[in-house]
């Protein structure tokens, strides 16, 4: 298939995410775009309503429509009870100049003209895409060297991320099978390669807001302990990489 999800680097997420979801970290959006059709025009086979998307690699408009920016703003409704539809401006959330859409409850923001997403609620916070640069979040400062990453911090005991006292930091980045190969601009696959599959290291600098860490341990790929220890600076900055081989580390504050 064109996704595949049945990899470490994909996987190894899915307890971060599993978490925020069951305990509620990401608040539902408002409302900014309602669609409505009705059974009997879904099976006309005309399209029930307009909506941009994806050809291949070519994105098609649907003039009048629900552009795909829309979705990073807030919720998008199906009603099959006919009526009118209807999409909210988007002028509060979609900040153009800056190429930056954020949502309504102002915990997710789409920074596309830096190609990241950031994750800013009162608990979980995180960073998937490009660093860049140093980022900062409501509760922890980020500076990450590795060009793409999925960064999760998860506070274990449900306590803002600020002033809990057990958290799991998630970090994944690229992978590719040994020997692959790909094109020099990156955008074709000349040798799929084999096995064994290759995890690209994320590698950050990480700084909490409030105390600092207590001890902070790489774990395994099942969330065992690790013998290594991630060692602390004074102001509470510690360092991961690829040393650890790990992609879960433990803190306690």
């Amino acid at each position: 298939g064109s996704y595949v999800t049945d990899t470490p680097h994909y996987i190894g997420q899915w307890p971060a995410l599993a978490f925020a979801l069951h305990k509620g970290h990401i608040t539902g959006g408002d409302t900014v775009a309602a669609r409505v059709t009705t059974p009997d025009e879904v099976m006309t086979g005309k399209p029930a309503w307009l909506q941009d998307y994806y050809n291949g690699n070519d994105l098609i408009k649907a003039p009048g429509g629900t552009p795909q920016e829309v979705f990073a703003a807030g919720r998008v409704t199906v009603s099959f009870n006919g009526g009118f539809g209807y999409v909210e401006l988007l002028n509060p959330f979609w900040k153009a100049d800056t190429k930056l859409i954020q949502c309504n409850t102002d915990e997710l923001a789409w920074e596309y003209g830096h190609e990241r997403i950031l994750v800013q609620t009162e608990k979980t916070q995180g960073l998937i895409g490009k660093a860049g640069s140093e980022v900062k979040l409501p509760s922890v400062e980020l500076n990450v060297k590795t060009g793409f990453v999925s960064l999760i911090l998860t506070p274990l005991d449900d306590q803002p991320l600020a002033v809990s006292k057990h958290l799991l930091i998630t970090a994944l980045a690229r992978d590719k099978q040994t020997g692959a190969q790909y094109s020099d601009d990156g955008t074709k696959l000349l040798s799929v390669g084999t096995a064994p599959l290759l995890l690209e290291p994320v590698q950050a600098s990480i700084k909490l807001t409030g105390a600092p860490p207590v001890s902070i341990r790489p774990l395994d790929h099942y969330g065992v302990p690790k013998k290594e220890t991630v060692p602390v600076e004074q102001d509470g900055t510690f360092k991961i990489d690829g040393r650890y081989r790990a992609y879960y580390y433990e803190v306690k504050r």
